[in-house]
């Protein structure tokens, strides 16, 4: 009876151990690259690394941070094509549109704060970014084409982006939380802004 009674507690725990099993992506290989894209693109567009295709990104979208091995590699998305040397441990974003490029972006590596990239791909200016009454800088002057960062603690803060004092769009309200790293994209033409939390996909 005593062995029958454990041979029923194990097959009633190993279906939940699996589960559990099921939450946790895979762990990168070591010497792992980290790349993402942004489209800024009115359309679906596929996006590459060394020919192996990753996701089609939607229109004017972010994707995850992909796995990729370190070494030269050429990133591809519609008519972008960029050769890079990725190296291991590293976070990357490639820009398309008018003036594509990669750039390297700062690991979120401080557990108690929340991560903020600005990217600004709008026009010609400088823009900033601060708190929406403009009292407050977040992101000072970055130029077109390349990025800001910035560490700071979880708050909740109403946000906007800047040309010098005027105030070119609103981005709301948002939470910032401890271990997170965010995006903020202002594009060029249709004033559009894009807000999103940084994920990486390990399956592809």
């Amino acid at each position: 009876m005593r062995y029958f009674l454990c041979i029923l507690a194990f097959l009633m725990i190993a279906p939940a151990f699996a589960q559990d099993q099921g939450l946790y992506d895979p762990v990168p290989p070591p010497g792992s690259a980290f790349v993402r894209f942004i489209n800024t693109a009115p359309e679906t567009r596929g996006v590459f690394a060394n020919g192996k295709k990753f996701a089609d990104a939607p229109a004017f979208s972010i994707t995850p941070y992909y796995v990729m091995k370190e070494g030269a590699t050429k990133l591809m998305s519609g008519s972008v094509d960029v050769d890079h040397t990725v190296k291991a441990g590293k976070f990357y974003t490639v820009l398309t549109g008018e003036y594509p490029k990669v750039v390297e972006d700062k690991p979120a590596d401080d557990p108690s704060k929340a991560q903020l990239i600005f990217y600004n791909l709008f026009g010609t200016e400088s823009l900033s970014v601060k708190t929406a009454d403009g009292k407050t800088d977040i992101i000072k002057s970055v130029s077109r084409g390349n990025s800001g960062e910035r560490t700071m603690n979880a708050v909740k803060v109403k946000m906007a982006v800047f040309k010098g004092d005027e105030k070119i769009m609103d981005v709301g309200e948002v939470t910032l939380q401890r271990k997170a790293s965010y995006a903020l994209i202002m594009m060029d033409g249709i004033s559009k802004l894009m807000w999103t939390r940084a994920t990486t996909d390990t399956e592809k």
